[in-house]
């Protein structure tokens, strides 16, 4: 006696969020993005939350890096160009 057994197939998409926490120094700051340094490269298109705590008042806007661009002569610094997100 024979058996057949079929298959179940299924496909399956796993998503998932890598997060961590870099702390930049504001450099300079504008209604479309600002421009900060950090200890740390990010690659452009990096997606992020950016928070800011000014007078006691904080705030929270997500942003994506445009661009990052090693400080010379500083080892291990970037400046790093994010803009606002309209969400």
């Amino acid at each position: 006696m024979k058996r057949h057994l079929n298959a179940l197939r299924c496909q399956v998409e796993l998503v998932g969020v890598l997060t961590s926490e870099i702390p930049p120094r504001l450099i300079e700051i504008s209604r479309s993005g600002c421009l900060l340094e950090s200890g740390h490269r990010i690659e452009e298109g990096t997606v992020g939350a950016l928070r800011l705590e000014v007078d006691g008042q904080g705030y929270r806007e997500d942003v994506r890096a445009t661009r990052c661009v090693a400080i010379a002569g500083s080892g291990s610094a970037y400046l790093v160009g994010v803009e606002f997100l309209q969400t």
